[in-house]
């Protein structure tokens, strides 16, 4: 279960938009994301989140971190559709779409829904990426997730959702 606060974390999600950074640390190895209030991460107000949407789940043994696909609409991962009921590497920088839909006007009723996260995982070591290397991989999605406004042409940035594990 995913957990606000400290304790023996593997995973860390950080929000990132115009608002404050939101943290939520995951503790156990299973991390459930949906539309269902019990999941771990859930969306209950977003339609297009399935109720069991996907999972992240760490194994205990190799450390590696892992995306299951359980839904309707499907799960993104680094703009590539992953494949329902398949398990899908994470690896450092990935960026995940649990929402993505490719011909949604930007300022669409979904728009402020939309749930993005960049996967950054940490070695058994515990060492930390280095913040050069972190900034630059926020700026690189910032400029990739911008979008051009049919009316007016204006670029408007998607909110953005970042994983780091410990």
């Amino acid at each position: 279960m995913a957990h606000q606060g400290s304790g023996q974390a593997w995973g860390k999600l950080v929000k990132f938009d115009a608002s404050p950074c939101s943290e939520i640390l995951l503790i156990n190895r299973e991390c459930t994301v949906g539309r269902k209030k019990d999941c771990d991460l859930s969306f209950p107000a977003n339609k297009l989140v399935s109720g069991n949407h996907c999972k992240i789940t760490q194994d205990q043994n190799s450390g590696k971190v892992w995306l299951e696909d359980m839904s309707t609409n499907g799960t993104v991962v680094n703009m590539s559709k992953v494949v329902k009921k398949q398990m899908h590497l994470l690896q450092n920088g990935d960026v995940i779409h649990f929402v993505y839909r490719k011909n949604e006007p930007v300022q669409s009723e979904f728009s402020h829904l939309l749930s993005i996260f960049c996967f950054g995982s940490i070695v058994a070591s515990k060492q930390m990426m280095q913040v050069s290397h972190i900034t630059h991989l926020f700026l690189v999605l910032q400029t990739f997730l911008t979008f051009i406004r049919p009316s007016g042409h204006r670029k408007v940035p998607h909110r953005m959702l970042k994983v780091n594990t410990y």
